[in-house]
């Protein structure tokens, strides 16, 4: 009697998706209450690890919403940073998740096969990101009209919105504090300053790699309107009578061991930094470079509470 064959010996290659792990969508809407979404990455869990893996190709959205796409991108990275730091209380804790931002939804879990973690997250992306940049696609060869990168003021804002929530869950009464105007003089443009309480007037400024020019002048015309501020606002009633005003440039950085930049990116960013210090020093202002929203809320928190 002969035995049953089996598929590899009718010639089809042996099953290699033996390795099963639950997976679920990231989102992130553009608009936030709007309810249009788009994936921006993956997160994959098994019982011992947990990964979150990243859309590649965001800055393609530049083609439809030009320099307004750098605040999406931005808040793409600390939307998969705090999901990151969500799943390793387990996967099915971001069932119930709000996430640490609006327009973030995690969305259903679902059960995954592959060849490793890695794989089940890759499969994911496939079935859930219409913006992934497949490795099959010849990029040398594909044009794509990006328009120019800008210092994108709605980056700086959305930056600024992101502190604030994150300073309004623990103080709610300072949320008054941000975004104030003043005008210098009768006939001066109004000045928006970023933050300014009882003990600390601050201006928020970020370096991410790219071209990162545009950045660094964005953040020197925040330093010269604080130098502004300063000269003028003590003592008169823009700012509390108080010497002991500290006035700040809160400088958002990546860190110098991200890995998804290169070292000579990181360099730029890291000269970016020193240029703004020295800056900075010109006018005995503090540039303070810091590497979350979470550290920049707490440390508006301390200040306005010693």
């Amino acid at each position: 009697m002969s035995s049953i064959p089996t598929l590899e010996s009718l010639g089809f290659r042996p099953r290699r998706s033996n390795y099963r792990a639950l997976w679920a969508p990231i989102y992130l809407e553009p608009m936030v209450g709007s309810g249009e979404r788009l994936c921006i990455g993956v997160v994959a869990a098994d019982e011992g690890a947990a990964i979150v893996r990243k859309v590649d190709g965001l800055e393609r959205l530049a083609c439809l919403y030009g320099a307004e796409a750098n605040a999406f991108i931005y808040a793409s990275q600390v939307a998969l940073s705090s999901t990151e730091q969500k799943v390793q209380e387990g996967i099915r804790s971001l069932v119930t998740w709000r996430g640490a931002m609006d327009g973030l939804i995690v969305g259903e879990v679902r059960d995954g096969a592959g060849e490793s973690l890695e794989d089940v997250a890759a499969t994911g992306l496939m079935q859930c990101a219409s913006l992934l940049l497949r490795r099959q696609i010849d990029i040398e060869s594909t044009t794509v009209n990006v328009v120019p990168y800008s210092p994108a003021e709605a980056t700086l804002k959305r930056l600024e919105s992101l502190v604030r929530d994150e300073v309004a869950a623990q103080r709610p009464a300072l949320i008054s504090l941000f975004g104030q105007q003043y005008r210098i003089s009768e006939n001066a443009r109004a000045t928006r300053i970023g933050f300014v309480g009882q003990r600390l007037a601050a201006n928020f400024g970020m370096l991410i790699p790219g071209r990162i020019g545009p950045l660094v002048d964005h953040a020197k015309a925040k330093l010269w309107d604080l130098t502004q501020l300063k000269k003028v606002g003590i003592g008169s009633d823009l700012l509390p009578r108080t010497e002991n005003m500290a006035f700040e440039l809160l400088l958002h950085r990546v860190s110098e061991q991200d890995p998804q930049y290169s070292t000579r990116q990181l360099a730029q960013v890291a000269a970016a930094v020193l240029e703004l210090e020295e800056e900075a020093d010109k006018a005995s202002i503090r540039c303070r470079p810091m590497y979350s929203t979470k550290d920049i809320a707490e440390f508006l928190l301390n200040a306005e509470a010693a």
